[in-house]
């Protein structure tokens, strides 16, 4: 890629707003809208290196976008004092985790502070053993692809393990445990590329939560958000006191992502590890809520999940049901009014100053995000709908409507796009329902072009389950049996 093209997206910031943006304002105007595809027209799969998309550019140079970003915050570790010697294999693996695994799991258009490299990377500056997860993680990305590289990711993986409980035991009584977070977190995505173990993902996810929610800015934002305050009072008292760093909004909320994700390839006995979405939601809301930065989307202060946040939620609690399935009263009661919600979720809709104001290429980001609320709603609305419904077959006018729309937004999005980082949940619950074997094949086609451009090993996952599925021809009925997932990671 000349370096010119690069120099068009260089950060500039508006006179109009205080944001900086990603992209420049000087370039030439061309068609980036992607071709709808009409009922009779069949939908054909072709390789990537054979489809020339005017987007495809745009999603190699966000890449690059954000793999500036993270590189300059490994110079930032650098400059704070790296612990020992770094000898060539493991700067080798540690520019995979910077320029690889950080960038693959870094999904919006967000506030520059707010970008995962920017938070997770220099942490390893002055920790020797949170520098050995970030090699491990380097590891697994470049396994994900080449088997060579396998034993290496597991060595390392065996090095961090067999000092892990010594080093939370110790930090246990951190006052400032944000590194361990950092480390939790980022053993918990290297599963997602070279990586098996659902289990060892949950203890990862609940000992971060214990960590976030004994945070002094946790238990106050959430002593605030239980206490009625009288009128007279309100304004005296201020949210400064709780209000989070952007280090902290960051980690919140890639904990909330992996946390609404898990469920889905648990067993039912493990679902004694992990705590109700119904409550972790509630406790996490004042954090969730808090907009750090004004931005020209509000959804650009989410870094992870952005303009499906809310989705998320839906379609964490819409797994754990699933853990309880077949349900008692109670829990029926509680999956019909999630049902109703998924059914009438409205997604995000960017703003129309926003449209006109903003290159054709920032707008294309934003809309990705509105796209995939849409998407994980959708999933969570299929998976209670055959939960509540469990007689009903998949070839349902109402289901079929929903997977019509499904592909006409998987369509909009390019097929590099790096939101597909965050799909793969709904992708599973979907992918069951879809009958017509074109979109069958055009489902299968974009999973494998999502897992080439992210080189994630979950997308290769995700399309031998639905092969598996499709050929035993349990279609959706496969939502009703969870060791149906057994082998799924996501």
């Amino acid at each position: 890629m000349p370096k010119s093209s690069l120099a068009e997206f260089q950060l500039q910031k508006k006179r109009t707003s205080p944001f900086v943006f990603v992209y420049g304002n000087k370039r030439q105007k061309r068609e980036t809208q992607t071709t709808k595809r009409t009922k009779s027209q069949p939908i054909i799969s072709k390789s990537v290196d054979c489809t020339r998309r005017p987007d495809q550019l745009d999603d190699a140079i966000f890449r690059k976008y954000l793999a500036s970003l993270c590189s300059q915050s490994a110079l930032l570790g650098f400059g704070l004092g790296f612990p020992g010697l770094v000898s060539p294999n493991d700067a080798y693996i540690y520019d995979a985790f910077v320029n690889g695994f950080m960038v693959a799991v870094s999904t919006q258009l967000t506030h520059e502070r707010l970008q995962p490299g920017a938070v997770f990377i220099p942490h390893g500056a002055a920790n020797p053993w949170l520098l050995d997860v970030f090699y491990a993680c380097g590891a697994a990305f470049l396994a994900a692809n080449r088997k060579d590289m396998r034993e290496l990711a597991e060595s390392r993986m065996a090095k961090v393990m067999g000092q892990f409980q010594q080093i939370a035991a110790r930090a246990s009584s951190d006052s400032d445990s944000k590194w361990l977070v950092v480390a939790l977190l980022s053993l918990s995505l290297r599963e997602k590329f070279y990586g098996l173990d659902g289990h060892r993902t949950v203890l990862f996810l609940r000992m971060a939560f214990q960590l976030i929610r004994n945070w002094p800015k946790t238990r106050l934002a959430n002593r605030r958000h239980l206490e009625v305050l009288p009128e007279d009072i309100r304004p005296v008292v201020s949210d400064q006191h709780w209000l989070l760093t952007p280090i902290e909004r960051t980690l919140v909320e890639s904990f909330a992502y992996n946390y609404s994700v898990i469920g889905l390839v648990l067993d039912q006995k493990s679902q004694i590890l992990l705590d109700s979405p119904f409550e972790v939601f509630d406790e996490l809301q004042p954090l969730l809520d808090q907009q750090l930065y004004k931005c020209p989307a509000p959804w650009m202060n989410n870094p992870v999940m952005g303009a499906a946040l809310p989705a998320f939620e839906l379609a964490s609690k819409a797994g754990w049901l699933q853990l309880q399935y077949p349900f008692n009263e109670s829990m029926r009661h509680q999956a019909i009014a999630l049902f109703r919600l998924a059914k009438y979720f409205v997604p995000p809709v960017l703003p129309a100053d926003v449209r006109f104001s903003q290159p054709k290429h920032v707008c294309k980001r934003l809309l990705d995000s509105c796209l995939a609320a849409r998407i994980v709603a959708q999933g969570a609305y299929i998976l209670l709908y055959k939960m509540l419904y469990p007689e009903t077959l998949e070839i349902d006018s109402d289901i079929q409507r929903r997977i019509s729309d499904f592909i006409n937004d998987l369509e909009q999005l390019s097929f590099h796009s790096s939101i597909s980082a965050i799909l793969t949940w709904p992708f599973s619950i979907i992918g069951t329902a879809i009958v017509e074997k074109d979109q069958r094949d055009y489902m299968l086609w974009r999973l494998r072009n999502f897992g080439y451009a992210t080189k994630n090993s979950c997308f290769e996952s995700i399309v031998e389950f639905l092969n598996r599925i499709w050929d035993a021809g349990l279609g959706w009925q496969a939502l009703l049996d969870k060791t149906n997932f057994d082998k799924l990671f996501i």
